[in-house]
């Protein structure tokens, strides 16, 4: 009682679909998206499941935690659960309300970070937010400005938006962990290394290797935003 709790898209579970049993709570078939399902999400009180509400660190300001709840918790979870460890390069595809959250949790989590997005003006705001590195999108083959970096062992993509990319910029155990969507009608998938991909996408996975996407929730049981 009385303590702050965020709830951000994730809004609770059922416990019983196949998705809930399974841990991927977020892929609920009913998904209860706060806002719809549950009234007031702009509110300032709301009511929700009782596995909505994540707990808020007394560290935190209410302004500091308000995107951690979605963006801040898809961003980070991409790379927790992804293959990069302190030391890896990661370059983070984006630069927007997730992006810039994943250039943050990645240089604070030790890594050679790489933000890429679209034009110059943006290398100096990546720059506050840890980037080693800044690769803009419109200028050169961005795979190939990767690779002469050393390859990157994850991409996280926080922007679907752009043309292909080019070619595959991972490393041999490297990943292309989704962290988000962009909001154009995506047309039919295509393969890419034995699995769909969605036609008109960047291709920043080589045959054999695979995007690998997870749900934005911070476990399978609700966790404090830690």
């Amino acid at each position: 009682m009385g303590e702050r709790v965020a709830v951000g898209r994730f809004g609770g579970s059922c416990g019983r679909c196949p998705a809930c049993r399974a841990g991927a709570l977020i892929h609920r078939a009913r998904l209860r998206v706060p806002g719809g399902a549950c009234p007031g999400g702009y509110a300032e009180a709301v009511v929700v499941p009782a596995t909505a509400p994540a707990r808020i660190p007394d560290e935190l300001t209410a302004v500091e935690a308000a995107p951690m709840g979605c963006a801040g918790v898809s961003a980070f979870r991409a790379l927790r659960r992804g293959p990069a460890r302190p030391g890896d390069l990661v370059a983070v595809l984006g630069l927007g309300g997730l992006g810039h959250l994943g250039v943050q949790f990645a240089a604070r989590l030790g890594c050679e970070t790489v933000a890429i997005a679209r034009g110059a003006g943006k290398a100096g705001a990546a720059r506050r937010f840890g980037a080693h590195h800044y690769l803009d999108s419109i200028e050169g083959n961005v795979a190939g400005r990767l690779r002469a970096l050393g390859g990157a062992a994850a991409v996280p993509a926080t922007a679907w938006s752009s043309p292909p990319a080019g070619d595959p910029p991972g490393r041999r155990r490297g990943g292309c962990p989704g962290a988000g969507a962009g909001a154009r009608p995506a047309p039919p998938p295509r393969r890419c290394g034995g699995r769909l991909r969605p036609a008109g996408r960047p291709v920043l996975c080589s045959p054999g290797r695979s995007a690998g996407g997870w749900p934005g929730r911070a476990g399978r049981r609700g966790r404090p935003l830690r």
